[in-house]
């Protein structure tokens, strides 16, 4: 159970890092235009902030997988998406097709499969 707390704590902190590099991209854009003044993309903290996140994150899959197997660690980087799916709604107020809801209940009936089965194997 610490397993599935840990790998949804690491797609919570990329999920976090991705709203900061969209966030920080759409504030920047304007300077993103020309090379010239791409230098002030550069400085934009939230941009800093999502790839720093993005470290953190590393380090923390790093830890999972030296104590779970892949086939149990890598499908909750689907959670990747449901997040995504969700914060695209709901706090950068993109529209969600019905479709897409579709494939987050998919993606969410899988990892209930995974999550269930157990973090390791006997070897």
């Amino acid at each position: 159970m610490i397993m599935v707390l840990l790998l949804t704590i690491c797609e919570v902190i990329s999920i976090t890092a991705q709203l900061c590099l969209k966030i920080g991209v759409e504030r920047v854009k304007p300077a993103l235009r020309s090379p010239w003044t791409a230098w002030r993309a550069a400085a934009s903290p939230l941009l800093w902030t999502g790839a720093g996140l993005y470290g953190v994150g590393t380090v923390l899959w790093i830890r999972i997988l030296s104590t779970a197997d892949l086939s149990f660690a890598y499908p909750f980087a689907a959670l990747a998406y449901v997040g995504g799916v969700l914060s695209s709604q709901w706090l950068l107020r993109e529209k969600v097709s019905a479709t897409r809801w579709l494939g987050v209940g998919l993606i969410l009936l899988g990892l209930i499969f995974v999550a269930t089965s157990g973090a390791s194997t006997a070897r």
